[in-house]
């Protein structure tokens, strides 16, 4: 029974090894469509251009389940200085992913975006009011992508604001934190932990044998 216990401690410890200390890429692209137009809303400018649709690329290592990084997106801000009467008309923004490693995988957030009058307290005394855009998303910016054997991958998006005060040089930078929630084992890891099976299994038919040969 002791020799069972050891392969099998054995097979989970080297399954567990194998999988902390694997990393696995990813990469891919994001891209973005939202108002650009003054007339129709807020402006949006993305990365000091005011054309839409917008992209860039990424690229980011998780160790295992659990692990998460921030990768910072684009820069979000308007090239107004002060709000028309339509800016408060809240305006569709979509921030799309198509990642190519560790495969092929998409998904997408959306949002709205528009501009606001925010109060102004100083000392609890009310003292006008400022402008700003405001970015926000919808389902609290949370959206999770599949990548099948490689596990499922988390993306939490914070809700931003921008120009406050008016100015137009104010951007606020949009960042994506990516958490690895769940992975199956890799082929390697797969082949430990048959490994450490196998021999379990050995040494259970090793223990019957001694067994019937004893009784005897």
């Amino acid at each position: 029974m002791n020799k069972i216990l050891v392969a099998a401690t054995a097979a989970f410890a080297l399954a567990g090894a194998a999988t902390a200390a694997s990393a696995t890429t990813f990469a891919g692209t994001w891209s973005t469509t939202y108002n650009s137009s003054d007339a129709a809303g807020l402006p949006i400018v993305i990365n000091n251009d005011a054309s839409s649709p917008a992209s860039g690329n990424f690229n980011f290592n998780l160790t295992g389940v659990g692990s998460s990084t921030s990768v910072n997106l684009f820069t979000i801000s308007t090239d107004q200085n002060s709000l028309d009467s339509n800016d408060g008309t809240p305006k569709a923004f979509t921030l799309s992913f198509n990642f190519t490693a560790p495969q092929a995988a998409s998904g997408s957030v959306g949002g709205v975006t528009e501009g606001e009058s925010v109060p102004v307290y100083f000392h609890g005394w009310y003292v006008g009011s400022t402008d700003e855009g405001a970015l926000t998303w919808n389902n609290g910016g949370n959206t999770t992508l599949n990548f099948g054997s490689y596990g499922k991958l988390l993306v939490h998006l914070d809700d931003v604001t921008f120009n406050l005060g008016g100015s137009d040089c104010d951007p606020a930078t949009v960042a994506a934190k990516f958490t690895l929630a769940s992975a199956v084992p890799e082929p390697m890891t797969w082949a430990l932990m048959l490994t450490g099976f196998f021999g379990m299994g050995a040494a259970m038919r090793a223990n019957r044998r001694r067994a019937a040969f004893t009784a005897a």
